[in-house]
């Protein structure tokens, strides 16, 4: 018998992203399930002789760039291989440079997404690595220049190297004020090189798709919910990878296997179960410590209910690890940034869940947001008792949390990355945080967060109705759209 997609998505332990909703609701849409997509740019016009895809040229990547951004994916570009502006090839012919070019990805994002009047939820973000004669360059492009694209650069531990500390500067400076993604460098096991995507949160081959849904953490009552919830989300992205026909522009699905199980309402569920976030973080630390002979002095340091709480997760990835090495995947979670999906999603108790792990930036006080998307309003409730950011939950907490969900997602090799956002407070940006974060096992950073109250929560365009207080429940600067939870 052929797996329900569509039973799944009444699944309250889900959290089906809309993607994925839309194509099985309306498969005549056009739309494909997958939330994202990366291409790598080859040194040419048009030119196919070195064994590449012609979408994978100058000219072809406009054309992926606007096909993804048509069937509403998010599509990251890594210009890493065109040449220097100024050098010469075989036939004297001289480059412009990559930044040349970064222009016209971010004209065909704006005409996808605005030019017929009708928004599509989408984004383009722009990588060179650190390391590219033309870095600077693309660090420095005004922003006015691109104001339909993201910027991102691949790192290595060269970045911190004396010889680089202009280079180094400039990043420090570019990610202090938020124009700037970082990604590690990344290769898979065979060798092959993986990008980063728009959110920053999978690793994929060019011309690579991933699938992405997440757990209701919010939902979750007893420990033992937790495997359910992870095999059941593991096995509904697995089937729906399974049963979509992309078009030939994607990569086969035989070789490119993965997927993205996250989650949302984190906040939530340490709240319904009476657990601190830095108990959380101590007990995640513990689970996967050697030395954990003594059970009892193990309670001690965060309490039987935290360290309970973190061995389910502990376990539920174990399980849903197994579904997707029986599915043949490579990559199997990722932890996307998830405002919008999850200002949809209740917890158990009918209050807003949290998007994915961190906690909340604003006081759970009653407010309506309005998405420019679908025009409909949304009610946002947090509970009473959720730990808040930078009041509640320090930097520190929030950074070691991130970390061991990293350790969870890599119990048996399967992870992808974290959407992971720096904050305001209490993360200051220099060369030791940013070393500091190149040596940890995450992958990725994605924005400059505000933590004060009544800052950004959700990093979509969205339009604020405010009910009550009359004060802007978000008071982000315009962000040009999260291409990931749809």
């Amino acid at each position: 018998m052929t797996y329900d997609l569509r039973a799944a998505l009444d699944n309250p332990l889900l959290a089906i992203s809309g993607r994925p909703r839309r194509a099985i609701l309306n498969p005549e849409a056009g739309i494909f399930p997958v939330s994202c997509t990366v291409l790598e740019v080859q040194d040419t016009c048009y030119d196919t002789e070195d064994n590449h895809h012609f979408l994978e040229t100058i000219f072809g990547s406009w054309a992926y760039a606007g096909i993804a951004l048509k069937t509403n994916a998010g599509v990251a570009i890594n210009m890493n291989k065109l040449r220097p502006r100024g050098t010469t090839n075989s036939w004297s012919m001289e480059a412009s440079g990559p930044v040349s070019f970064m222009t016209m990805y971010s004209h065909i994002n704006d005409l996808i997404r605005r030019g017929n009047g009708v928004y599509r939820n989408g984004a383009v973000t722009l990588y060179l690595d650190y390391d590219h004669p033309d870095f600077m360059n693309f660090l420095n492009c005004p922003s006015d220049v691109l104001p339909d694209a993201y910027r991102a650069c691949y790192v290595d531990e060269g970045l911190f190297a004396p010889q680089n500390q202009a280079i180094l500067d400039g990043v420090i400076a570019a990610v202090m004020d938020g124009t700037l993604f970082l990604a590690k460098k990344r290769w898979d096991a065979d060798g092959n090189r993986l990008f980063s995507n728009v959110c920053m949160e999978v690793a994929i081959p060019s011309r690579g798709t991933c699938n992405l849904s997440h757990v209701n953490l919010g939902q979750i009552k007893t420990i033992p919910m937790l495997t359910k919830a992870f095999v059941d989300g593991m096995t509904f992205l697995c089937e729906l990878f399974e049963q979509t026909n992309l078009k030939d522009f994607y990569l086969p699905r035989s070789e490119d296997r993965q997927v993205g199980l996250g989650v949302i309402g984190l906040g939530n569920m340490l709240a319904n179960f009476g657990v601190t976030y830095d108990d959380f973080a101590t007990a995640l630390d513990l689970v996967f410590s050697d030395e954990s002979d003594d059970q009892e002095s193990f309670y001690a340091d965060c309490g039987d209910e935290a360290y309970d709480l973190a061995l389910g997760f502990f376990h539920a990835y174990q399980a849903a690890g197994a579904v997707a090495i029986q599915y043949g995947m490579k990559r199997a979670f990722a932890i996307a940034p998830t405002a919008t999906v999850s200002f949809r999603h209740k917890d158990s108790r009918d209050y807003t869940c949290a998007p994915e792990i961190m906690p909340v930036i604003t006081h759970p006080v009653t407010k309506s947001t309005r998405r420019e998307a679908d025009d409909k309003i949304v009610m946002v409730q947090y509970p009473p008792d959720i730990e808040v950011a930078g009041v509640d939950v320090s930097w520190e907490t929030y950074y070691r949390v991130a970390q061991g969900f990293q350790r969870l997602q890599d119990i048996d090799g399967l992870g992808h990355a974290i959407s992971f956002n720096w904050w305001t407070k209490g993360c200051p940006i220099n060369r030791d945080t940013l070393l500091d974060w190149f040596q940890s096992n995450l992958w990725s950073t994605y924005y400059r967060h505000g933590v004060d109250q009544f800052t950004a929560q959700d990093k979509t365009d969205i339009g604020i109705d405010v009910t009550g207080e009359g004060e802007d429940f978000w008071s982000a600067p315009a962000t040009i759209g999260c291409a990931c939870d749809g």
